[in-house]
């Protein structure tokens, strides 16, 4: 195996470990990323306290409401009850009714407008519950899937970096320095395939004496265009 062969290869490994080290990053992101069930979860939360709160509210309203009904009906009887009879007695009593009256209709309304929320906010908690549940089987699915594909990953990583280190022991320092040059200015692509005596990538014709040694592979011949290791498949 010739110096460009060996070059060859680590590409090709390097391209791998690549790939799959950003898909691997990729994955132990959304492993992490619990902020949508967070988002859910949040709200469903809310949800339930707001409906707790308010259950309350329309308990309190209730309890105040059958209290303020048996005075109101304890009021009205004394008053039409023939029994007071002394004018100042009589009005003190038709005031008091007038007033439980009007705090009864306005307690009334409150009452049915805290049932009416209370009903909106139950019927909130089930559909909540619902996308909840749902979000969450899925979620536990994608995180049994993204667990395994994780630990292939890795797996694979691990297989990769020592056929790179195996492959970076076998090539000199020069060619190894020069490659990992190419390869850090080149976005990773520190090599580019020569047809018919032109390079693939910026499409410059390579002089008849390069072109000899880049079939030859022997040697280390750059692309006088793009600056990369030309090699022939």
């Amino acid at each position: 195996m010739n110096r460009v062969q060996w070059l060859m290869n680590l590409r090709a490994v390097d391209y791998e470990w690549d790939d799959k080290g950003r898909r691997y990053q990729t994955v132990r992101t959304l492993l992490a990323d619990s902020s949508e069930h967070d988002k859910l979860s949040t709200h469903h939360e809310k949800v339930q306290q707001n409906l707790s709160t308010t259950r309350a509210k329309l308990h309190d309203s209730e309890l105040e409401l059958a209290t303020l009904q048996i005075k109101y009906k304890e009021v009205t009887k004394s008053l039409y009850s023939g029994h007071v009879l002394n004018p100042r007695d009589l009005d003190n009593l038709q005031k008091e009714s007038t007033s439980l009256k009007s705090r009864l209709e306005h307690l009334e309304n409150d009452t049915l407008a805290l049932m009416s929320e209370t009903e909106e906010l139950e019927e909130q908690l089930k559909e909540s519950e619902v996308v909840l549940r749902a979000f969450e089987n899925t979620w536990a699915v994608e995180q049994v899937n993204l667990t395994q594909e994780s630990n292939a990953l890795r797996s694979r990583l691990h297989e990769l970096q020592e056929q790179r280190d195996r492959l970076r022991g076998a090539l000199g320092r020069a060619d190894l320095a020069l490659y990992d040059e190419l390869r850090a200015k080149k976005g990773g692509n520190a090599m580019t395939q020569m047809v018919a005596n032109s390079c693939q990538t910026c499409h410059v014709s390579v002089p008849s004496r390069k072109a000899y040694l880049v079939e030859a592979g022997e040697d280390i011949v750059l692309c006088e265009g793009c600056g990369r290791i030309l090699y022939v498949a």
